[in-house]
């Protein structure tokens, strides 16, 4: 379940990123949250192909997400995805290259799996230095107890 759950985060965590970066070159809305916290239609959109990705491989899974009211029903399932579509949304809007996709899969109140996506835009610096369309990913799963294997950082990409 562990091995599917990261394959899955992973997955998720690319389409994200290609919502996330075809915001780039197009209009999007910043709206706030609260004080100094804004979110974006890009934040939203990739929190729904998250949600959507995550939870049509684990159904039976709680949901927690900084973009998505919360729902306290997770803390009776077993399994929780906990995301950030925008970890960085104030560097988006910026349009700096400091923000990340995170999916973490809890199993029993414990992280089994954390898979953290670096986008860079079309065009940046970091862009041109790498492959087109690749991005930074590290995964982490735990391998038994109090051992985390890495999984990265390395290169993903291009994306499918």
């Amino acid at each position: 379940m562990i091995q599917q759950a990261l394959a899955v985060a992973q997955e998720a965590a690319r389409r994200a990123g290609e919502v996330i970066l075809s915001y780039y070159s197009s209009h999007y809305e910043i709206q706030s949250k609260g004080m100094d916290n804004p979110v974006t239609t890009a934040d939203l959109a990739a929190n729904c192909v998250l949600r959507e990705t995550l939870l049509g491989a684990f159904p039976e899974a709680g949901w927690l997400s900084e973009e998505s009211a919360d729902n306290t029903a997770r803390l009776q399932r077993d399994y929780v995805w906990i995301i950030d579509p925008i970890d960085g949304t104030k560097e988006f809007i910026q349009g700096l290259d400091e923000f990340v996709i995170v999916v973490a899969f809890v199993v029993q109140q414990q992280v089994e799996v954390a898979v953290t996506l670096r986008l860079s835009r079309p065009g940046s610096v970091l862009q041109r230095t790498a492959h087109p369309r690749q991005s930074e990913v590290a995964a982490t799963r735990r391998t038994g107890p109090g051992q985390p294997q890495r999984n990265g950082p390395g290169r993903m990409g291009p994306f499918p």
